[in-house]
């Protein structure tokens, strides 16, 4: 097999330029610098060496000075390609530093394969080297070979840069429903049940993995909202006056308009404004009615009320579980939806752990 060393600090180009190699027979090893390049040649012997002009710390002269000053490495032909370096004047200091050729970006594909295996052909015949040079696919389709391999590679960095996004959003999401639950330490993890309840219930419902996850986050800072409620009324210890309640119906909306402008992956926003509203719109804040309800929203709502009720509360003790489903059961069809209450039901006799008394 035909081996070649390339040099170049552009990271797209040596892509480029070895998925090319690659398709025509060629082991590519490359370097971002004439010392980087030094230090491979210490342990590979390449057919042949292409090597950008301008780099950082070694440019591609001095780099080629040196390896035609090394007994072991002069006979390596060597190959520039550059944009800046076009003028007979850089040719000729080409030419003195003991380069073989010399290519002007930007390359086309069919000259720049064709330059380089004339050249390791002439150095073979030269030396005696005997490494097979004749092109082993037709240009044509390495031309398709090159494209697609090169989407793929992007296909492949916009998939991480999604990740890596989208982790962000995971990562802030927890921070703010911990921040959440710090304030009212009395409904501390609330937040994190209704999201696994809330989980179990769109699994056992069949939902994939991607609407999921965003069933999760929402659920995660569902009450979001209630930032903007007075510690003393979250906190208070007995039966909440008429005002106070409605200080508290306040948050999905409170919640809306802090994420409203975020541009999340799921609808968050407008999951966090509807969990509260109801199949027969006697809900809040806006009194929506069956399907004008996100079936996120509605989820996250009968995940509410259970583990509201299953769990301690500053003005009551926990009811535990079997109160929360019977209310749910109770309303099944008129306030929640029937499948969902189905789903939650099973979730709880199937996972006796999850809701413990808090």
């Amino acid at each position: 097999m035909k081996s070649i060393l390339l040099l170049d600090d552009n990271e797209d180009a040596v892509v480029l330029q070895t998925i090319i190699l690659e398709s025509d027979g060629f082991s590519v090893q490359s370097a971002i610098n004439g010392i980087e390049g030094l230090e491979k040649l210490k342990t590979f012997h390449p057919d042949i060496i292409v090597s950008d002009v301008l780099m950082p710390e070694m440019d591609g002269f001095a780099f080629c000075r040196a390896v035609k000053s090394d007994d072991t490495l002069k006979n390596i032909p060597v190959v520039f390609y550059s944009a800046q370096y076009t003028d007979e004047e850089d040719k000729a200091l080409a030419d003195d530093v003991g380069a073989e050729g010399f290519i002007y970006k930007p390359i086309e594909m069919e000259k720049f394969l064709t330059i380089i295996n004339r050249i390791l052909q002439q150095s073979q015949e030269r030396y005696g080297r005997s490494s097979e040079v004749k092109n082993i696919i037709p240009f044509e389709q390495k031309h398709y070979e090159v494209q697609a391999k090169m989407l793929d590679k992007k296909l492949h960095e916009l998939e991480e840069q999604h990740a890596k996004v989208r982790k962000g959003l995971v990562d802030m999401i927890k921070a703010v429903g911990l921040t959440i639950e710090k304030r009212d330490p009395y409904t501390a993890g609330h937040q994190q049940r209704v999201s696994e309840i809330a989980v179990l219930i769109a699994r056992e419902l069949g939902w994939d993995e991607a609407r999921i996850e965003g069933i999760k986050l929402g659920s995660l800072v569902h009450d979001i909202g209630k930032l903007a409620v007075p510690i003393e009324i979250l906190s208070k210890p007995g039966k909440l006056l008429p005002i106070q309640f409605e200080l508290i119906k306040m948050h999905p909306q409170e919640g809306y308009e802090i994420l409203k402008d975020i541009e999340f992956p799921w609808p968050i926003a407008q999951i966090i404004l509807q969990h509260h509203e109801r199949l027969d719109g006697s809900g809040y804040p806006q009194g929506l009615r069956g399907d004008q309800i996100l079936e996120e929203a509605k989820i996250i709502g009968i995940a509410d009320v259970v583990e509201a009720i299953a769990s301690h509360r500053p003005y009551r003790p926990a009811l535990g579980v079997d109160v929360a489903i019977s209310e749910i059961e109770k309303y099944k069809g008129t306030l929640y939806d029937s499948r969902m209450v189905d789903a939650c039901t099973k979730i709880l006799a199937e996972n006796k752990d999850l809701l413990k008394e808090h």
